[in-house]
């Protein structure tokens, strides 16, 4: 196996009318780069498909990469995402391959139907073909073996196990699903109607875009500002931008929320800045893929 860090620096960016868009899957390389990280392990499993994996959420988890997949350009290569503009037909192909990979019965996948808001889904309230049609933005399971993901590019996917690893959430934390209150109804899922404590929660933050790279109008800073902490927020000197730091929000919102701070760990990659690596909606230009960050229940 080749082990290389990739370069962290811009890759370029595509910009393409609907029609340019190949909807002609591409089979892999035989051999894949693995970008390894002082705080971030990557693991390469026996399918070919390269993971990020925390070090201490009690249940078993996968976040994904753009790398493994079939998806030619912009989505290349392991777009996860019906809804990006990709082929339908390479789609299915990625997500058997994770699957396969990961040792997964695609059954048992349910992956939300995200809108930014803040309503969270239960599967055990409802049939397993109903899931894909409900909006949400945070899916919990406590059936064991069922896995519930949710899909980024820019936006920060949180994985929250109870200390058994027996109920699990998969959240998609962008800026108008915090601002909505997403991370506050999760939890107040799981500590409420499931009776956990917050004390016995484990949370994981994925990659997503940094605040050196997140740039809002004031407006869109002020909405934000007003529904959730100000220590989320960083000014830039230019007085027509305000970089949000969401990360440093989604942080503060889970201790808020009663998660202790130790039970809280980060992958601090920028998707901006991880072209090769990661998908990035504003490094792409809005056209690009997505990838998953997956978490099953024991």
């Amino acid at each position: 196996v080749l082990h290389r860090r990739i370069p962290g620096a811009r890759g370029q960016t595509y910009h393409h009318h609907p029609h340019q868009i190949s909807s002609q899957c591409v089979d892999p390389p035989g051999v894949m780069l693995l970008t390894f990280d002082i705080n971030v392990k990557i693991w390469k499993s026996a399918g070919m498909i390269p993971v990020l994996r925390f070090q201490n959420i009690p249940a078993r988890h996968a976040i994904s990469t753009r790398q493994g997949g079939v998806s030619p350009k912009p989505f290349d290569s392991l777009n996860l995402s019906y809804t990006a503009g990709d082929s339908s037909l390479c789609v299915r192909r990625n997500r058997r391959r994770l699957s396969r990979s990961l040792n997964i019965d695609e059954s048992d996948l349910f992956i939300a139907r995200q809108v930014h808001g803040a309503s969270v889904l239960h599967l055990a309230a409802h049939r397993p073909w109903e899931v894909s049609r409900i909006p949400c933005d945070a899916l919990i399971s406590t059936t064991s073996g069922q896995v519930v993901g949710v899909l980024v590019a820019d936006c920060l996917p949180v994985l929250i196990a109870e200390r058994g690893g027996r109920a699990v959430a998969a959240v998609h934390a962008g800026r108008k699903g915090i601002a909505a209150g997403i991370l506050r109804n999760t939890v107040s899922f799981l500590t409420h109607h499931l009776a956990i404590s917050p004390q016995d929660l484990f949370a994981g933050v994925g990659p997503g875009i940094s605040r050196d790279h997140y740039a809002v109008d004031p407006l869109t800073a002020t909405g934000f500002l007003n529904a959730v902490d100000p220590d989320g927020i960083s000014r830039n000197a230019s007085p027509v931008q305000v970089l949000l730091d969401l990360r440093a929000t989604v942080h503060a919102l889970l201790i808020r929320s009663g998660i202790p701070p130790e039970h809280i760990e980060h992958m601090r990659q920028c998707t901006r800045s991880n072209p090769d690596l990661l998908f990035s909606f504003r490094e792409a230009g809005g056209v690009t893929g997505r990838f998953a960050a997956l978490i099953q229940a024991k």
